[in-house]
């Protein structure tokens, strides 16, 4: 077998591995239509993702003791023209999520205390993202570290 042909045979076994790697990880989360999401935001209004009907939007399960969702702030960030519905799970009150978010309180944030929405949605890991289409499809769906570009060109397929 030539060079190229071993580095092609390698790149696909690592693809694989991947592939069924992030299955793994997102096997018990929800497809299809979006489940509920209601609860209470930083200012304590109801939050509902009924509201974001007819417009896409990324559900974001983070919470504020979380490294890896830290380290991915930025990368949210950068999704200014998106619509994010951002649930602090187990991270406090909503002057302590508020606090971990730098005081954004423009922010649609749903204040998941007890981790009752990420349970309801099969969140066990953080953080944990949901591409939501216009008619609340989920198309698609990350667990973990996802780069700017990784985000980029999800929303790029799903908007």
């Amino acid at each position: 077998m030539s060079r190229f042909g071993r580095l092609l045979r390698d790149l696909l076994v690592v693809a694989v591995i991947i592939a069924g790697f992030r299955y793994f990880q997102t096997r018990e989360l929800p497809s299809g239509p979006a489940p509920s999401l209601v609860g209470t935001g930083l200012s304590g209004e109801t939050v509902s993702l009924e509201r974001f009907r007819g417009e896409p939007v990324i559900v974001y399960f983070w919470a504020s003791w979380c490294g890896v969702c830290r380290a991915m702030e930025g990368n949210v960030e950068g999704l200014a023209d998106v619509k994010v519905v951002r649930v602090a799970v187990a991270s406090g009150k909503a002057d302590a999520v508020a606090r971990a978010l730098d005081g954004a309180r423009g922010e649609t944030v749903v204040i998941d205390e007890d981790g009752t929405l990420a349970s309801s949605w099969g969140v066990g890991a953080f953080p944990t993202l949901f591409w939501l289409d216009a008619e609340g499809q989920i198309r698609f769906r990350e667990v973990g570290y996802t780069s700017s570009f990784g985000l980029w060109w999800r929303r790029a397929l799903t908007f």
